[in-house]
């Protein structure tokens, strides 16, 4: 099970940000940041699902060489490269609209801030 791990009161885990994110809005009734449409839901966990087995593993490459936590100048530099290539398409994904996916804030959405808060506070440049 990966980390975070949410133990619920009756002692069942639910494990990984994306999936523990998306029991918490659940339970907590905003269902509709899940997906309102089938098309709108498979979206969702078509960008956390990427998100989680793909951005996840280069943001490490960024986030613990940062905070001291080891990692190679070869291997930040090719994942400083990486970002800075996929910022674009991001970017470009964005153009027009004020969500990832639909027009209201999502699952996805907040996943990505998660990911672009630290890189932009503490790695990446404006530029």
């Amino acid at each position: 099970m990966k980390f975070p791990i949410l133990e619920l009161e009756d002692g069942r885990m639910v494990g990984q940000v994306e999936v523990v994110m998306a029991y918490i809005l659940k339970m907590g009734g905003k269902q509709d940041m899940l997906g309102s449409t089938a098309w709108e839901t498979a979206q969702i966990n078509h960008w956390s699902s990427y998100i989680s087995n793909t951005v996840n593993e280069h943001y490490m490459g960024l986030i613990m060489p940062t905070f001291g936590m080891g990692g190679s100048k070869d291997k930040w530099e090719a994942t400083l490269t990486w970002f800075s290539k996929e910022l674009v398409a991001w970017e470009a994904h964005l153009a027009g609209h004020s969500h990832w996916v639909g027009n209201k804030m999502t699952l996805v959405d907040i996943i990505l801030w998660r990911v672009c808060l630290p890189l932009f506070n503490f790695v990446m440049g404006p530029e």
